[in-house]
């Protein structure tokens, strides 16, 4: 929406050098995880699986928030910026956080509806779900298109390594991905973990 205009077309400094995929990976799979969530949203059969999943999300001091929260600070952090204009910097880095903050708000507040005594209306439960893909969107929009088109081809590409499904790569399944993407997946490993 205007936001998301307001986003890209705020003065930005200049980038010398973008964080690699390997900080791009994870998000991208929120990105899609939120999508999912907005799809089962319109059928309020499924509010008590995703009410236990977004539970999960944000319970306890090591949940997976603040692990989103970090690895969008930790990618701000990376960026090289070719022209150091505190402001801007400061400003880009603060749009970006934002960003994800808001993707994280939709989902809590999605998570307090579904969780609430009286039913939620479907129409607000589709709109906190809709400001969480608005916000990841945005934060998304703040990195290269190319990078995040990698992300994208690295998340399909294991996803279909995977042959057992377990949600780990296997030394002989990590073989099957072409080499560039085997570096990007050993990068984000080692970033992140599996």
């Amino acid at each position: 929406g205007s936001e998301a205009a307001a986003t890209v077309a705020a003065p930005r400094p200049k980038v010398a050098a973008w964080p690699g995929v390997e900080y791009l990976e994870p998000v991208y799979e929120l990105k899609l995880s939120i999508d999912a969530l907005a799809l089962g949203v319109s059928d309020s059969a499924k509010w008590p699986a995703i009410a236990y999943r977004l539970k999960k999300f944000f319970g306890g001091p090591l949940s997976e928030q603040y692990y989103f929260r970090g690895l969008s600070q930790q990618y701000s952090n990376a960026v090289k910026y070719d022209e150091v204009v505190d402001s801007l910097v400061e400003a880009d880095k603060a749009t970006r956080q934002q960003a994800m903050e808001d993707a994280l708000g939709g989902l809590r507040r999605l998570k307090e509806l579904l969780e609430a005594k009286q039913q939620p209306s479907p129409a607000a439960v589709a709109a906190e779900a809709r400001a969480a893909q608005e916000g990841i969107a945005r934060w998304l929009l703040l990195a290269p298109v190319a990078d995040v088109a990698e992300a994208y081809a690295l998340v399909r590409a294991v996803g279909a390594a995977d042959a057992d499904r377990d949600g780990r790569l296997s030394p002989p399944e990590i073989a099957t991905l072409p080499e560039r993407q085997r570096k990007e997946w050993k990068a984000r490993v080692d970033l992140v973990g599996e």
